[in-house]
């Protein structure tokens, strides 16, 4: 008998300083196996890789726990695993969530089969587990399981079971979010999600993401995914140094090849082995053979060979780093007139300012500024925008940054102060970008917003809008005050036949 492959594709260990602690993984393999779970040697080999702690500290190596593998290999068999040992033994709360009600819900009929389907049920296959129940919740869309202590009362883990929307998650604190379907996982969904485990009662929070590669035309046309592959990305690539990854895939670029050349991939039955574990355990080349059939080969690639889509695919950066790039000029003429003054603040409370000129006939020339002007002092950062703008010049923000501190003081000088709300801050991001696409806009050499257009990501709204998303290490500030500088000296700022201010101009983009 023909068995799948249990040597994964691909294994990103997380970065460990000192001595690894992997008793975890291997405890949890041996506690399913007793209520039942019998996992393959890969499924056992992820649980070791997800569980590895710092023997000195005791804490998680990983923060984020991600397994690639195609459908019905036995991913969420692995999952049923941990929750169920990181529930009973490491006391840890989850919030399970998946794309649709009914993965949510099947779900948690396989974990009530471990503990019951109530508290105190006479009928439950494994009593052990059913008395350590405090409650389990079966209203839909709230389903949950809360253990306890039966002796002490005192409370063990636990688990909330909720279909993903773009406010679900709010209100929560959990130890361990678990993102199932990651495919079809929004930064929308992400946002709402993810910070129910920012103050985790454990004080060790952990993401999980499980999936297959999301379709090429989501993720351009929606942004369908984009989450998933972000994070994908960051693993492999070693970005991210407190990643624990699995995948199983073919590792080839699926962009150039002949139609002759994808069948013959999909085809070939010794892939089918290499990145499918389960088959022949569970799995079966009559089931693949009618997959491939109705599926077709493009479908087929990425369902059950797991191909993940090459970098070009899926590209959904709000401004093309190149184009970018390409407008850099080597100095600011002196006659080119300051127009805007752009201003967004970070999570670490630095405010970010972007200055706008116009230049030549329909340009504009931009420039983030180096200093935080906030760090001498709110009426020193106000002085600076006065001795620019005066009552003449529009300042522009977002309506939700926090530099909205300085709007009150600003207005009481009457000066221009502009807030931008949602869709003002779509079309500014949308108006930046098109600049660089029409080749209006230009820029000095500056390394720290070069990397943040290369980094940059669009979050997508509704209508086929979209903005620069609140992505990356200054969370899309440099960004957004660029935006909003551009979009002042468009909207705002009138451009004077014969008007000469260089000095001014000159001293507000140095300054």
């Amino acid at each position: 008998m023909r068995y799948g492959n249990q040597t994964p594709s691909l294994t990103v260990e997380p970065t460990a300083k000192g001595a690894v602690d992997i008793l975890d993984g291997t405890d949890a393999a041996r506690f399913a196996e007793r209520f039942g779970l019998d996992l393959d040697p890969w499924q056992v080999a992820l649980c070791e890789l997800w569980l590895r702690r710092d023997a000195k500290s005791g804490k998680f190596l990983a923060g984020t726990w991600g397994i690639s593998v195609p459908r019905q290999n036995g991913k969420n068999g692995t999952l049923e695993a941990v929750e169920l040992y990181g529930m009973v033994v490491l006391k840890l709360k989850f919030m399970h969530t998946a794309h649709e009600v009914k993965t949510a819900q099947k779900h948690f009929r396989r974990l009530k089969e471990f503990f019951g389907r109530k508290k105190d049920d006479p009928d439950a296959r494994y009593p052990e587990l059913n008395r350590l129940v405090k409650e389990i919740r079966n209203v839909n869309g709230q389903e949950a399981i809360f253990l306890h202590n039966p002796e002490t009362k005192k409370p063990l883990g636990g688990i909330e079971i909720i279909a993903r929307s773009d406010g679900s998650g709010r209100g929560f604190t959990n130890d361990v979010l678990v993102i199932d379907e990651a495919q079809h996982l929004k930064d929308e969904q992400l946002e709402a999600s993810r910070p129910a485990i920012s103050a985790a009662p454990s004080g060790d929070p952990v993401a999980i993401y499980m999936g297959t590669p999301p379709k090429p035309s989501a993720l351009n046309d929606e942004g369908v995914g984009a989450a998933f592959v972000r994070i994908r990305n960051n693993a492999v690539s070693g970005e991210s140094k407190r990643a624990a990854w699995m995948e199983f895939g073919l590792d080839v670029d699926p962009n150039g090849l002949t139609e002759d050349e994808l069948r013959k991939l999909c085809t070939d039955r010794a892939n089918w082995y290499r990145v499918n574990p389960a088959l022949g355990r569970r799995l079966f080349e009559q089931t693949l053979e009618d997959e491939l059939n109705e599926m077709g080969p493009r479908s087929f690639f990425r369902e059950r060979l797991n191909v993940w889509p090459h970098a070009k695919s899926y590209e959904h950066k709000a401004i093309d780093p190149g184009a970018w790039k390409a407008l850099c000029i080597p100095a600011v003429l002196p006659e080119w007139p300051l127009a805007a003054v752009g201003l967004d603040m970070d999570l670490s409370g630095r405010l970010w300012a972007c200055v706008a000129a116009h230049s030549g006939e329909n340009g504009t020339h931009v420039e983030v500024l180096p200093e935080n002007l906030l760090a001498a002092g709110q009426d020193a950062a106000v002085a600076w925008l006065w001795e620019r703008c005066k009552r003449r010049l529009p300042v522009v923000m977002p309506a939700e940054s926090m530099a909205r501190v300085l709007q009150a003081p600003l207005l009481a000088k009457g000066m221009k102060v502009y807030a931008l709300n949602g869709p003002e801050i779509a079309q500014a991001s949308a108006s930046l970008a098109q600049g660089v696409a029409d080749k209006t806009i230009s820029h000095l050499t500056d390394a720290l917003l070069q990397a943040a257009i290369e980094s940059s990501e669009r979050q997508d709204g509704k209508a086929g809008q979209w903005r620069i998303a609140r992505a990356g290490e200054a969370n899309g500030a440099p960004l957004l005050a660029l935006a909003s500088a551009h979009f002042g000296s468009v909207k705002w700022s009138k451009r004077r036949a014969g008007e000469r201010r260089g000095r001014q101009s000159r001293k507000a983009v140095r300054a």
